[in-house]
């Protein structure tokens, strides 16, 4: 039997170390993790001051500028990169404070970055940079490189595999949101060499979420209710993808707010709202993505939230 002060050293250790244990384990739990519904706004044109006042957003939790290449800043990223670092902080201060996360969001319809020869860690290292230098929350992936991914070979899903692997790398979860914004055709079962649910089987762990392009895609889908949420023309509805293995709580809807800028795809405001109540009662809660402010705004979201989340 050990003597009564070395009974005492003992619990006084035996204390120590739990409560060690338990600042450490405290200090593993992710200190930006966002949970679903995620409502998310593009801004592509010019605003003044680059962001607008948080008032015209309100109803949104992700506020996304666009574009990021691989050979630095441009439009909506360049005008904020142009901002001196105090009024960056200010703003971002200000879009924190009410529930917003920045990011910014990379390629886009401007630049084909693996036709183009883009390496993509290099590409990832140097995007990862620029989110740190620029102050964002993260950064959406947003490739649309379709004729290197219309080759089927591999190399796309490769690629897009490396890219996320060196930003997360660089990037960590507990501290940065990284997304991709795939188009949903990408997750249909044609593709030989998986397309994106190889993508989503090689990284999706270190993918917060998906903002998939429910326009500009196949005529006749996604401008009702029943092609959006259980039957497209290629199989790829929000439902038709969660069957292929994707979590539904990934599975973010993107629609433009204008009709303008599609060629298909457009939803009225009164239609989509009706739609997140269907997908809602079949326990879908990913949330909505929208393209882009100023056409979308706090208006808009909120009468898209009505009937399923509404914005209070």
């Amino acid at each position: 039997m050990l003597p009564l002060f070395a009974l005492t050293l003992v619990s006084v250790l035996s204390t120590t170390l739990l409560r060690a244990g338990s600042a450490r384990a405290a200090s593993l739990i992710p200190r930006d993790t966002v949970a679903a519904p995620h409502f998310v706004i593009y801004s592509n044109g010019d605003v003044d001051g680059v962001l607008p006042d948080v008032s015209k957003v309100k109803g949104y939790n992700v506020f996304i500028l666009s574009f990021l290449l691989s050979t630095g800043p441009s439009q909506q990223v360049l005008n904020w990169a142009n901002l001196d670092n105090a009024t960056r902080t200010s703003l971002k201060k200000s879009y924190n404070d009410a529930g917003i996360k920045l990011l910014v969001s990379a390629f886009g319809s401007l630049e084909q970055p693996l036709s183009s020869g883009v390496d993509a860690e290099t590409a990832a290292t140097n995007l990862a940079a620029q989110v740190k230098q620029y102050g964002f929350d993260g950064i959406d992936i947003d490739f649309e490189d379709y004729d290197a991914m219309d080759k089927d070979d591999g190399t796309a899903v490769a690629w897009l595999t490396t890219l996320t692997k060196t930003l997360r790398n660089e990037l960590p979860k507990d501290e940065y949101i990284l997304t991709h914004t795939p188009v949903p055709w990408w997750f249909a079962s044609v593709w030989n060499t998986g397309g994106y649910r190889k993508v989503n089987e090689n990284v999706g762990d270190l993918i917060d979420w998906y903002n998939i392009m429910f326009y500009n895609q196949e005529t006749g889908s996604f401008e009702d209710c029943d092609s959006l949420l259980h039957s497209a023309v290629k199989h790829d509805s929000v439902m038709e993808i969660k069957a292929a293995g994707i979590p539904v709580d990934k599975l973010v809807i993107g629609k433009p707010a204008r009709q303008e800028d599609v060629n298909n795809g457009y939803m009225s405001s009164s239609t989509l709202t009706s739609c997140l109540s269907t997908a809602k009662g079949e326990g879908w809660s990913a949330g909505v993505m929208v393209w882009q402010y100023p056409y979308a705004d706090s208006t808009w979201i909120s009468e898209v939230r009505a009937q399923s989340w509404p914005v209070s």
